[in-house]
């Protein structure tokens, strides 16, 4: 009997490249347009925050980043649907849109261009859902609250004697790729500014190379 390709270990590395990218975009969107395009409750606040001061243009702004992201996640509905997990060739195929959004995001961040809020949003719609569910844990690879949340419920249970799961692994190594993804942000942007979006976007595309192969190593006839 072969392994199935769809392991633990292997989503537990895309998990960790997913949260690495989200928190390498979030941060390079934020050192140069001064909002967070991967998490949607620092953008409400911000939208609060205009309303309030009657900035409009933060309004609008902010709005750029919100629709973005909503229609990111809409799309990869219309991909992959709501699933438990992305074992075939759909999922390789939102990880190709996810490159081409960052590409275009890339072209448009060299020259400031406000659209750039609203691509790279997309991409972290995107790719947040695309691994929203596995195995029946709620995984956000693009913000890193209800991780955390997660996080101190898996302490509780330890604390009760209940045992550490894998769960609570990937939790752990989710918090830790989104950290070191900001890192790598702030280092890449320093060099090449915008244009350094280019190397999630190259980055999606062996990855979306991988799937393909996995989901014919699922569907082989070989296989029980």
């Amino acid at each position: 009997m072969n392994q199935n390709p769809f392991s633990i270990r292997n989503f537990m590395l895309l998990g960790s490249f997913m949260a690495l990218q989200a928190g390498y975009i979030n941060t390079i969107l934020f050192l140069e347009f001064g909002l967070p395009v991967s998490q949607m409750t620092g953008i409400m606040s911000r939208l609060s925050e205009s309303v309030y001061q009657h900035n409009w243009s933060l309004a609008f702004h902010a709005s750029l980043v919100f629709v973005g992201f909503i229609f990111g996640a809409l799309i990869s509905g219309l991909v992959i649907g709501d699933r438990e997990s992305p074992q075939d060739r759909r999922f390789a195929l939102g990880m190709i849109l996810l490159s081409t959004s960052l590409f275009v995001s890339a072209w448009l961040a060299s020259a400031m261009h406000l659209a750039t809020l609203f691509t790279t949003a997309f991409a972290c719609g995107l790719q947040n859902a695309l691994t929203a569910k596995y195995r029946g844990l709620q995984m956000r690879t693009t913000h890193v609250t209800g991780i955390v949340t997660d996080l101190g419920v898996y302490l509780a249970r330890m604390i009760k004697g209940q045992g550490w799961p894998w769960q609570a692994w990937l939790l752990i190594l989710l918090i830790v790729s989104f950290l070191v993804g900001g890192v790598l942000g702030i280092l890449m942007f320093a060099f090449w500014y915008g244009a350094s979006l280019l190397i999630p976007a190259l980055a999606c595309i062996p990855i979306a190379l991988a799937w393909l192969r996995l989901a014919h190593k699922s569907q082989s006839p070989f296989r029980q």
